[in-house]
């Protein structure tokens, strides 16, 4: 909408919040701010690496919006890096950026003129729950697992948000088997220790773990198996360790069964890692 339209309706988008009077019954006049064609502004972001050096985005994307409102949800894509007119507020939406990539170098000038760069920097979700000590890690190992047999571990959340962020599994043998189940029916088992890697503020966890469980009913697979196979040659067999699996946002007050079935016909020696994330404002 430009200056001197109208916007006719019974409620306000929020873009318009606090940016319209009322000219008559139903009718609100805009006041937007005036355009200049000839006022053209380039932006640039530039991914960089820990030490400052740039890292190409070989996968994930930056978009850049700008909106000409202090408030609001109104927000203008920003086309091959250029922008005409006034922008109040600019926002930069990352998705899926390599691992390699700790800030973004954001360039934000009028044309002809020399840039003067500011730097942004970006976090990882799991970063944000270690510095707010919302991460939890929990570990095992065990040896001459028999061939073909499974091991098996549960977490039981509470009525807390929980983020499965990763399980690491390392075996000697041949393979194994990740699987993750939701609403398990077990008995038994021995608590396990869980670490919070934040020594400042730590937060207390309130998922249990618990190992040498019976089962009873394994419930629901939630995420597709993930299999690690190593082969016959001597060289070949074992991994030391491998990210198996994606995040899982857990459901409240259930019982997830960790499974780790093993790929060998003899026996080997199976470790497992998973961390996770304690927090309700994940979703929000």
């Amino acid at each position: 909408m430009k200056a001197g339209d109208v916007y006719e309706g019974k409620e306000l988008p929020l873009w318009l919040v606090g940016k319209v009077k009322q000219s008559q019954e139903k009718t609100l006049e805009v006041a937007t701010p005036k355009d200049d064609g000839d006022d053209k502004k380039q932006a640039q972001i530039v991914p960089l690496n820990s030490s400052g050096g740039y890292v190409p985005l070989a996968s994930g994307s930056v978009l850049i919006e700008v909106s000409p409102f202090d408030s609001g949800d109104y927000w203008i894509p920003v086309s091959a890096n250029n922008y005409y007119g006034v922008a109040v507020r600019l926002r930069i939406t990352k998705n899926q950026l390599p691992v390699g990539v700790a800030s973004l170098h954001v360039s934000i000038w009028r044309s002809g003129v020399t840039p003067l760069a500011t730097q942004m920097l970006t976090t990882s979700y799991a970063e944000r729950a270690n510095k707010t000590g919302v991460l939890f890690t929990a570990s095992r190992r065990v040896t001459d697992v028999a061939g073909g047999s499974n091991l098996d571990s549960v977490m039981i959340t509470s009525g807390k948000q929980v983020i499965f962020n990763q399980r690491i599994i390392g075996y000697t043998g041949k393979g194994v088997i990740a699987s993750i189940y939701r609403a398990a029916t077990v008995t038994g088992g021995t608590a396990s220790d869980i670490n919070n890697p934040n020594d400042v503020a730590p937060q207390a966890p309130t998922v249990q773990v618990r190992t040498g469980v019976t089962v009873t009913d394994v419930g629901s697979l939630t995420v597709a198996a993930t299999y690690s196979e190593g082969n016959a040659s001597n060289q070949g067999q074992g991994n030391s360790q491998a990210r198996l699996g994606e995040t899982v946002i857990m459901a409240p007050n259930t019982t997830y069964l960790l499974r780790i079935t093993s790929l060998d016909t003899a026996a080997q020696n199976i470790n497992a890692y998973i961390s996770w994330f304690e927090d309700n404002a994940y979703l929000s």
